[in-house]
């Protein structure tokens, strides 16, 4: 496990910061301990503010990790705002990710501002 993943509830979400090495099975795993955390504590939205080292995930890659995170988070998860700080990161990727993962279910949001992402899930 090369990433760091911390927890803060905060009132009616929970916000998720994770930094370290951008991989597939590091985004994978990741998303697992958010699910399991709002399992849990019985949370159904999510902030992830997310600061992953190293180039974007490839399309592939991307469409698996996030077909898999709509499959098994739906239901569990009803809103999700992803926040990647990581300015090498291109937003286009995150919406595309957003866009497969809404198809099975899963709303989610990407935002560029943390401050509009914590009003849409207290909407």
């Amino acid at each position: 496990m090369a990433y760091d993943l911390r927890l803060e509830f905060r009132g009616d979400y929970l916000v998720a910061s994770v930094s370290g090495d951008n991989t597939p099975q590091d985004v994978r795993e990741y998303l697992a301990e958010i699910r399991a955390a709002c399992e849990t504590r019985g949370c159904s939205r999510v902030l992830v503010e997310e600061n992953l080292s190293g180039p974007s995930l490839g399309t592939m890659d991307i469409y698996g990790i996030a077909e898999g995170a709509g499959r098994n988070a739906a239901g569990a998860i009803t809103r999700i705002a992803y926040l990647d700080v990581n300015p090498e990161h291109a937003t286009r990727d995150m919406e595309f990710a957003a866009n497969v993962a809404a198809n099975r279910g899963l709303n989610v949001r990407v935002f560029t501002d943390r401050r509009e992402a914590a009003e849409w899930l207290s909407e």
